[in-house]
């Protein structure tokens, strides 16, 4: 059983890493050749982490959760595929904010910010191995052990997130709306020029609903 959830948590890996390979070269296309002209060495450099955390770290971490915590019936539900959302997206703020503010933390960080001025999608993986397993995969682990989804339902929740994580580090959609209870592209760029302020990511702004909560 632990050999096929591996094959799993690798084939939705490796998923993620060619869809943001073949974003970059095509609706990203400027973007990454202007990132490899000018820094060709920090392009590499952000692929290599991209490479080790959806292929090598990622599968590992989900091949134990799917043992552990996942219900393999066969069905799908809605309300569980969102719960493991709504429960990433308040751990990766949380992770993310205390990077932010802890000096002991930014250290971790620093890294994915490197890329501030040349945002292409695959830099959306590219962190470090700290932030990669508490930014991005211990929510997953929180979120499992919580709702002890299906297969399917957990394997929709990860493969939306990693997928709009994709989304909001391509500039070129830059221009595009959405609803401002979701992160945008534009607000998560905005993001990485400032660093103040949009600290959510990737699908629900929990800043524009705490606001909307307190009004």
């Amino acid at each position: 059983m632990f050999l096929n959830s591996y094959v799993n948590g690798l084939t939705l890996g490796s998923f993620v890493y060619i869809l943001g390979r073949c974003l970059d070269m095509t609706l990203s296309a400027e973007s990454y050749l202007k990132l490899m002209a000018e820094n060709g060495e920090l392009l590499n450099d952000g692929l290599k982490a991209s490479r080790k955390n959806l292929l090598g770290i990622g599968p590992v971490i989900y091949s134990v959760v799917d043992v552990m915590c996942v219900n393999h019936i066969v069905y799908f539900s809605f309300r569980q595929m969102s719960n493991i959302i709504i429960i990433h997206s308040i751990g990766y703020y949380i992770v993310h904010f205390a990077m932010h503010q802890s000096k002991n933390l930014k250290k971790y960080h620093n890294f994915h910010h490197k890329f501030d001025t040349m945002i292409i999608p695959s830099i959306g993986n590219a962190v470090s191995t700290e932030e990669f397993c508490s930014a991005y995969m211990l929510p997953f682990i929180v979120g499992a052990t919580l709702v002890g989804p299906s297969s399917s339902s957990f394997v929709g929740g990860v493969g939306l997130i990693s997928v709009f994580n994709l989304i909001i580090h391509c500039k070129e959609l830059e221009h595009v709306k959405l609803l401002e209870m979701f992160v945008s592209p534009k607000k998560h760029i905005l993001h990485h020029k400032t660093q103040v302020k949009h600290y959510s990511a990737p699908i629900l702004d929990l800043e524009y609903l705490f606001a909307k909560c307190k009004d």
